[in-house]
């Protein structure tokens, strides 16, 4: 694939990359040995609730929410979504960005 960029004068310039392979929704990939952390806002008052396939750790520190929460998954067919969809049914709000770390 080639790409031609605009340049000032009379000349153009041609810029060959390497073809971009599209990566798979995170939501969709199993989270196998991965952690996911995430910030969480808690409802008031209410504890962390546990989530079939994920074993939960919430740690006091956070910029944007309560707390940072640690997901370990425990079942191969837990995925991001999933983890999600499970917090948020809890009342627990998700914010920012979902970051896996290796196990």
């Amino acid at each position: 694939m080639t790409f031609t960029l605009p340049r000032f004068g009379r000349r153009s310039a041609s810029l060959a990359t390497a073809p971009v392979l599209p990566e798979p929704p995170l939501s969709e990939r199993p989270a196998a040995t991965q952690d996911v952390l995430m910030e969480v806002v808690l409802p008031a008052g209410q504890r962390l609730p546990s989530i079939p396939g994920w074993t939960l750790r919430l740690w006091p520190y956070a910029v944007l929410g309560d707390a940072t929460l640690q997901a370990h998954p425990t079942d191969a067919q837990a995925t991001l979504g999933s983890l999600t969809d499970a917090l948020h049914a809890q009342g627990v709000t998700t914010l920012g960005l979902q970051r896996r770390r290796a196990a």
